[in-house]
């Protein structure tokens, strides 16, 4: 049993379970900064040792997961006790720029630790 939230056009807000939940973005809109997901959501009882997961997959532009670096797309940040996590659509292209897209709250973590554990999925 590994619960799925889909985010929506709103600023949502994801209360994780004792599995492994995972946060699926879909593209809702090809000319907005977040694909659509409306501004950054808010994730409460995230942890790292469950397994949760975020699903990017559909927002990233020209992603192929061989030729690119997923640091060119997410950059994790930490705002008091929380984990901020902000994406660039389309990397180093120039139409997308960094937009905060989910918050994890009372978690620590960076990037290579959340791609090193399987947290994102793309």
């Amino acid at each position: 049993m590994n619960p799925q939230t889909v985010s929506t056009a709103l600023a949502d807000r994801v209360v994780g379970s004792v599995y492994g939940d995972t946060l699926i973005y879909h593209l809702l809109s090809s000319n907005d900064a977040t694909g659509g997901n409306g501004t950054t959501d808010s994730w409460s009882n995230f942890t790292l040792a469950q397994g949760d997961k975020i699903d990017i997959g559909d927002l990233l532009v020209g992603w192929n997961g061989q030729n690119a670096s997923l640091g060119n797309y997410l950059t994790v940040s930490s705002s008091g006790n929380n984990t901020v996590i902000s994406i660039d659509r389309d990397g180093t292209g120039a139409t997308h720029h960094s937009t905060n897209l989910v918050t994890l709250e009372n978690v620590h973590t960076t990037l290579d630790e959340l791609i090193q554990q399987n947290h994102i999925v793309t």
